[in-house]
């Protein structure tokens, strides 16, 4: 270890991935917000779009990030303006199929997202075609749902 960052008072910072610079980008899934750590020093992004934000995925423009929130869906969040737009389908999508809450994990891979969503019954895996911005949604394809022995362990 070089060094500690320390956090917030009461923040949980959990979840991280690097900028295209190398900048770390860390999510506080109880305070909500997202920070980048620079020359040391933790910078707030924002912290009023969040409730609990989870990993982030850099976009190949390196100026955007897909950060799924726990309650709300997939925000992408511009890294040098602190905005936040909310991921739309787009046209005759379901909103049943299209629940985004409950992510514990996303991974942008090539104009795609891959979702696993362990906090909605059933939990499921799930690729979402984007359209070209990356910002709509274009197709929903169930990857796995339901699986037995997946999920979290939950104790009565």
């Amino acid at each position: 270890m070089l060094h500690r960052i320390e956090g917030p008072p009461h923040s949980a910072l959990a979840d991280l991935s690097l900028a295209q610079n190398g900048d770390p980008i860390v999510s506080d899934g109880f305070g909500g917000g997202v920070y980048r750590l620079v020359a040391g020093k933790l910078v707030l992004l924002n912290e009023t779009d969040f409730i609990s934000p989870q990993t982030a995925n850099i976009l190949p423009d390196g100026r955007h990030a897909l950060v799924p929130d726990y309650l709300r869906g997939v925000g992408i969040l511009d890294l040098e303006e602190g905005q936040v737009t909310w991921m739309n389908p787009v046209g005759g999508l379901g909103w049943r199929a299209m629940a985004l809450s409950g992510i514990d994990g996303l991974y942008f891979d090539r104009g795609s997202i891959i979702l696993t969503q362990n906090g909605i019954s059933p939990e499921r895996v799930i690729r979402l075609r984007l359209d070209a911005s990356y910002a709509r949604i274009l197709k929903l394809e169930t990857i796995e749902q339901g699986t037995a022995h997946w999920g979290i362990q939950r104790t009565e």
